[in-house]
C-alpha cells in the first residue's frame, strides 16, 4: 500500500507535488499496472491524485474528488518504463487540514506487470503460460525463434511473481504447472533442433497427451527390449504411487501473506470417490504468488492426476536398433521422441481386470549411436480404471511379486 497523508498546517501553492517513483528493471517495459485507490480530499479544497507515465508525459489515471474503488487496471502505451504516484495542490496557498486524515491518497494492492520482448496477442493485460513462454524463448538466442510448439494455454495466472531470481527452467515450470482451465496438466521442454526452421533446439509448451492412445508399441518377449524390464503396480504405500483425494492449497496473496484454501472452502478440491475408495488422503501444495481462483485450479488439477492408483516404470527401458511404430512400422531408436506414448502390450495377465495394455508417457530419451540403444524413461501415466472397477479385489501385485 502507498499513502500520501500530508503534514497537518502545512500550506501548498498552487501545483505543488508530492511523488513516488517506480523504474522497471532495466531494458523492461510496464504493460500494466493493477490496483485500488482511495482518495479523501479535504472539505473546501481543490487537490488531485494520480498515476502518471513518465516516459510517455501522459496521465494514466487521475481522481480530483473524493472517492475509491477496487480491481482497477491501466495499461500504458509503449516504451514505459517509469511511473509515479501523485497528490497534487490544485489551488494556491492551500493548508494541510491538522486532523490526520481529513486528505490523503491511497493506492493498495498494487501490482506491476512489465515484458521485455513481444507484444502478448491478447493485450497487455495477459499473463498465462502462452505469453510466459514466448516471452522468456525470446530471451535465449541460442533457442529456436520458432513458437509453432508453444501451445496455446490461457488460464490467467496473475499474480504469478518470479520472485528471488528463479532461473528461466524454474518461471517456465511453475507456469505450466498450474495446467489450464479444465484441470489439464501441462509440460515445458526443449525439443531438438531437426525439429525447428533454423537448426536451433526449440521450445515447447504443451498439454500432456492422454494415455487412451499410443505411437510406440513394444512386447516383453521382444528382441529389442533390452533387459531388464521392470513395471510395478501403482499400491498405496509410502512410495511415490500414494493417492491423494483431499487437497489444501497454500499460496500468498498480492500482499505477500500466507493464504490457505481447503476442501472445506472449496468442494473441488476433493474426491468423494477416491474417499470411499481409499480413505481421505491429505496433501498439502505449496505454491507461490496467486490468488484464490488460481490456487483452486492447480489444486484441482493435483487431484486430478492422483486421485487415483497408476503404474508406472521402476527404471528406464533400453530399446536396440528400432521399435514398432502404432501403424506397425519399424522407426530407428535414434528417431524415438520424448512426448510420444508407449504401449506395454502384453504385460497385464489377469483377464479377470480386463484391463488395457498400459501406455506410458516417455519424458526422456537418451540415443547412444555405438550400440545403437535408445534409453527411454517414462513420466506418470493416467490412473486405471481397474482398481474402481475390481472393488472386491483386495489389492495385490500383478506380474511381478
Amino acid at each position: 500500500m502507498l499513502r500520501f497523508v500530508p503534514q497537518g498546517g502545512v500550506t501548498w501553492a498552487a501545483n505543488d507535488t508530492a511523488r513516488l517513483t517506480y523504474l522497471a528493471p532495466t531494458g523492461e517495459t510496464i504493460r500494466r499496472v493493477d490496483y485500488d485507490y482511495d482518495f479523501l480530499e479535504a472539505s473546501g479544497q481543490t487537490w488531485k491524485m494520480r498515476l502518471r507515465d513518465e516516459a510517455n508525459a501522459t496521465d494514466l489515471f487521475v481522481i480530483d474528488a473524493t472517492g475509491s474503488n477496487t480491481g482497477q487496471n491501466v495499461e500504458p502505451a509503449a516504451g514505459c518504463n517509469e511511473l509515479s504516484f501523485e497528490i497534487v495542490s490544485l489551488a494556491g496557498s492551500q493548508t494541510v487540514p491538522t486532523a490526520s486524515l481529513d486528505l490523503y491518497a491511497e493506492m493498495r494492492n498494487i501490482t506491476v506487470y512489465a515484458t521485455m520482448n513481444h507484444t502478448p496477442a491478447g493485450g497487455k493485460n495477459v499473463v498465462n503460460l502462452y505469453e510466459i513462454a514466448r516471452d522468456l524463448r525470446a530471451e535465449l538466442t541460442d533457442l529456436s525463434s520458432n513458437e509453432t510448439l508453444i501451445g496455446s494455454n490461457t488460464l490467467d495466472l496473475r499474480p504469478i511473481i518470479a520472485d528471488g531470481f528463479p532461473t528461466i527452467g524454474d518461471i517456465l515450470q511453475e507456469a505450466a504447472s498450474y495446467g489450464d482451465s479444465s484441470q489439464n496438466r501441462w509440460a515445458v521442454g526443449i525439443r531438438g533442433s531437426h525439429l525447428s526452421t533454423d537448426s536451433k533446439p526449440i521450445l515447447f509448451a504443451e498439454q500432456y497427451p492422454v494415455l487412451t492412445d499410443y505411437d510406440y508399441a513394444v512386447r516383453v518377449e521382444e528382441s529389442n527390449l533390452a533387459p531388464n524390464f521392470d513395471i510395478s503396480e501403482g499400491y498405496i504405500g509410502s512410495d511415490e504411487n500414494n493417492v491423494w483425494n483431499w487437497i489444501v492449497v497454500q499460496y500468498r496473496d498480492e500482499r505477500g501473506f500466507n493464504q490457505w484454501v481447503t476442501p472445506d472452502d472449496n468442494a473441488n478440491l476433493k474426491d468423494t470417490t477416491s474417499i470411499s475408495d481409499w480413505g481421505q488422503r491429505d496433501y498439502l501444495i505449496r505454491i507461490g504468488h496467486a490468488d484464490q481462483s488460481v490456487a483452486v485450479n492447480i489444486g484441482r488439477r493435483f487431484l486430478e492426476a492422483h486421485k487415483d492408483p497408476y503404474w508406472h516404470m521402476a527404471r528406464s527401458i533400453k530399446i536396440e536398433g528400432h521399435i514398432r511404430k502404432k501403424s506397425g512400422d519399424l522407426l530407428p531408436a535414434s528417431q524415438i521422441q520424448a512426448g510420444k506414448r508407449l504401449r506395454i502390450e502384453n504385460f497385464l495377465q489377469d483377464p479377470a481386470l480386463d484391463a488395457d495394455d498400459l501406455i506410458f508417457l516417455i519424458t526422456k530419451t537418451n540415443y547412444r549411436d555405438d550400440k545403437e540403444t535408445c534409453e527411454i524413461t517414462t513420466g506418470r501415466p493416467n490412473s486405471l480404471d481397474i482398481y474402481l472397477a475390481q472393488q472386491d479385489l483386495e489389492l495385490h501385485r500383478l506380474g511381478r511379486t
